[in-house]
């Protein structure tokens, strides 16, 4: 009968073959162990003992067979004593086959049943066919292989004892290459490596390194390896390292990189990307740390460099705005808890465009170079002297009692700068507007260098050379000019200019002698405003050269067309002013004659009106402009004559045609001595040289009668008429007659 009691079949693979372990109970409950095994189709049976046999019978397949764990094939397992007798399945496969009791039979040939059974039990191999007969089915046949395990067993144990060998050979020859590859690699890699202590008694000391570690630091392995890596870095590294190595001892970090500046032994500093890696043991325990050096010396030079020359005007060397405002800030915060200031004086220098196009740009960057010296030279050891942009200096003291302690500085700043100055052997002297700003208790660094600007715009309005503190109101000039600005650009483009004439009398015979074209801004919220609300932005901010460019066409396609109406009482001659900044801008004389030529006018029709400071300030592109413009046949008229700092002698440089003399000396002739003389030397000086002579600001009879007296040629002003338009200058001519002796236009 079949033993359901018996423990489940177990399975191990020996020598590359899986075998299953068939338990069977024997005398109680003693287990003993089949070992089977699949082989093609054939499952394999061997017998462990000597006296027991192990009959496989491979089933053929039928709707009664189902296939099982042991292979391929279907196999029903017998056991029987070594003399044949007690003939019993064991195997729980078999009540699932339907085999009850079964008796097996030797179909060999010749071969009675105990002969069979004990060829099969002495044999190392044997192949029989056996038949099972049940008493209510068919037989079944089919062949059985039979084999000795434990010598199999004992040879496959030797063949894997072998292999192994092998794999330790293998194993022991691997590990040999990988270590003769590390050598090479530690000795030949092109940064530097060094094994490092991590022996709390002698942490950091150089166990082991390569060539191009004694090559970074200059040094042989006798100078090295009997120290500690600590020794040679540069003293102020020394405690960031010394922590990070301590923290590896106590295992708080395992690798880290940082940067570290090594000694060379030649004295100079090598800048190093230093990693490092703790090696441990298989339970975890350091034993000692790999550290890589990389050469970074010349990559942080190049870094350092480029900070550097974000940092710093190029120029003369001096901190930039971004460098400036970073220690205005600082600054700010060092005084938040003490009861001083911090100043901020933004210097510009007074004429530099003059040198720069007299002189040339070099000249030029020569002087912006010897200002820095000197505002360096003339501060304190922590102040800061900082370049914005062009002639724009700015500098920064901490810890300012007061007012009067700042105005001490500015006056010092302003004496050193009025030095003269040598530039490529020309001596020349200069001098500087100084805007001061005081911190306050909120003030910001923004705040600060705003402020300085504004009141150094105020000192150069003022009459430059001086010095301006910052206040409130000045906040209100400057935002009144920003708003300014930014309107009239757009008054620009939406076409709000306009175009007024104010008369020119010929004093000889009072008769119109010439208009002057004069601009107005007619504001769409202010009304028509007069040039001095606007001018002077247009001036710094650079909108004067659209404006005039559209200024100058105007002007005389106006005068072109009131000639065509009234050829007999127009005047033949216009003039407009032009400032320096449109004398030195691209295309001038260009502008100037596709003016002439769109409006008609012949160029002796156009009389040019430059100022005084507009020649002496740009002496060298203005001057060519100027020179080119008076070629063409166009007049060119010297305005405000006498309010500048040249000298009379000065008129034979230029290409002059016509002195104005300014209405501020106009305004005292006859009354005051000095402004009646200069007036008189002007005339007689302008006669000497073939000059004529308009005299501005005329407003009385007495005043007209004087000009003539002293022999003034032209005269201009309320006496004759305001400024207007064509229109309103109609039948001007005809009541020139009649104003000879009028009384002043009011």
């Amino acid at each position: 009968m079949v033993d359901e009691k018996l423990p489940p079949i177990q399975y191990q693979v020996i020598h590359g073959t899986e075998y299953a372990r068939v338990p069977s109970r024997r005398r109680g409950k003693r287990v003993d162990w089949w070992w089977l095994s699949s082989a093609a189709n054939t499952v394999v049976a061997v017998s462990y003992l000597a006296i027991s046999v192990a009959i496989i019978v491979p089933l053929a397949r039928s709707g009664q067979v189902r296939r099982n764990r042991l292979g391929t094939a279907t196999a029903a397992i017998f056991f029987t004593c070594s003399v044949g007798h007690g003939l019993h399945a064991v195997h729980p496969l078999l009540p699932f086959l339907g085999l009850d009791v079964l008796e097996g039979h030797a179909s060999r040939e010749g071969i009675s049943w105990h002969d069979a059974l004990w060829e099969m039990t002495t044999a190392g191999v044997g192949v029989y066919y056996w038949t099972l007969r049940r008493a209510y089915a068919s037989m079944l046949a089919g062949p059985a292989i039979f084999e000795d395990l434990i010598e199999r067993q004992r040879l496959a144990e030797l063949e894997a004892e072998a292999e192994l060998n092998a794999v330790r050979r293998q194993g022991a020859a691997e590990l040999e290459l990988s270590e003769k590859r590390f050598r090479l690699a530690f000795e030949h890699a092109p940064i530097g490596i060094a094994l490092l202590s991590l022996d709390p008694g002698e942490a950091g000391k150089v166990l082991r390194a390569n060539s191009a570690f004694y090559a970074l630091l200059g040094r042989t392995p006798s100078d090295v390896e009997p120290g500690s890596v600590l020794d040679f870095i540069v003293p102020e590294d020394r405690s960031a390292a010394r922590h990070r190595l301590a923290q590896m001892l106590r295992g708080e970090v395992t690798e880290y990189t940082a940067s570290r500046r090594f000694l060379h032994a030649g004295g100079d500093i090598v800048w190093t990307s230093m990693t490092s890696a703790v090696v441990a043991d298989d339970r975890g325990v350091p034993l000692y740390l790999v550290a890589q050096f990389e050469d970074i010396t010349g990559r942080r030079e190049a870094e350092q460099l480029l900070t550097r020359q974000a940092m710093h005007d190029g120029l003369t060397g001096l901190p930039n705005r971004v460098l400036l405002m970073d220690r205005i800030s600082h600054a700010l915060s060092r005084t938040q808890d003490r009861s001083t200031h911090v100043a901020v004086f933004f210097v510009d220098v007074d004429g530099f465009k003059a040198v720069n196009d007299t002189l040339g740009h070099a000249a030029g960057d020569l002087l912006l170079i010897e200002v820095g010296r000197r505002l360096r030279s003339m501060g304190r050891g922590d102040d800061t002297v900082a370049r914005l942009a062009g002639d724009e200096f700015v500098v920064l003291c901490e810890d300012v009692q007061d007012r009067a302690a700042a105005e001490a500085t500015a006056r010092r700043l302003l004496d050193g700068l009025e030095r003269p100055y040598e530039i490529d052997r020309d001596v020349f002297r200069t001098s500087a507007s100084i805007g001061i700003a005081l911190s306050g208790r909120d003030s910001t660094a923004a705040d600060l260098l705003q402020n300085a600007d504004i009141a150094m715009y105020r000192a150069k309005e003022a009459g430059r050379g001086r010095y301006v503190f910052y206040d409130r109101n000045l906040r209100a000039i400057r935002d009144n000019r920003l708003r300014t600005e930014k309107e009239l650009r757009q008054g620009i483009e939406n076409g709000e200019l306009r175009v007024l004439f104010q008369p020119v009398i010929g004093l000889a015979d009072g008769s119109l002698a010439s208009v002057e074209a004069l601009v107005r801004w007619d504001h769409p919220d202010r009304g028509l405003l007069a040039p001095a609300e606007f001018l002077d932005v247009a001036e710094t901010t650079g909108l004067i050269v659209p404006l005039g460019r559209w200024m100058i066409p105007e002007a005389c396609r106006q005068v072109a067309a009131w000639q065509r109406k009234d050829p007999g009482r127009a005047p033949q001659h216009v003039s407009v002013n032009v400032s320096a900044v449109e004398l030195s801008s691209p295309g001038m004389v260009n502008v100037v004659a596709r003016a002439l030529r769109e409006a008609g006018l012949p160029p002796g029709a156009l009389c040019v009106e430059i100022t005084e400071s507009a020649l002496l300030d740009s002496n060298s592109s203005n001057i060519s402009t100027v020179w080119q413009l008076r070629a063409m046949g166009i007049r060119i008229a010297l305005d405000d004559f006498g309010t500048g700092y040249s000298s009379l002698t000065n008129l034979k440089r230029f290409p002059v045609d016509v002195v104005k003399i300014d209405r501020s000396f106009v305004a005292g002739l006859g009354t005051d001595a000095e402004d009646t003389a200069i007036v008189g030397a002007v005339v007689g000086l302008a006669h000497a040289l073939g000059l004529a002579t308009t005299a501005e600001g005329v407003e009385t009879a007495a005043q007209r009668d004087h000009l003539r007296r002293l022999g003034c040629t032209h005269a201009q002003g309320y006496l004759y008429s305001r400024p207007a338009t064509i229109s309103g200058l109609t039948g001007l001519a005809a009541r020139l007659t009649a104003m000879e002796s009028a009384e002043p236009l009011h």
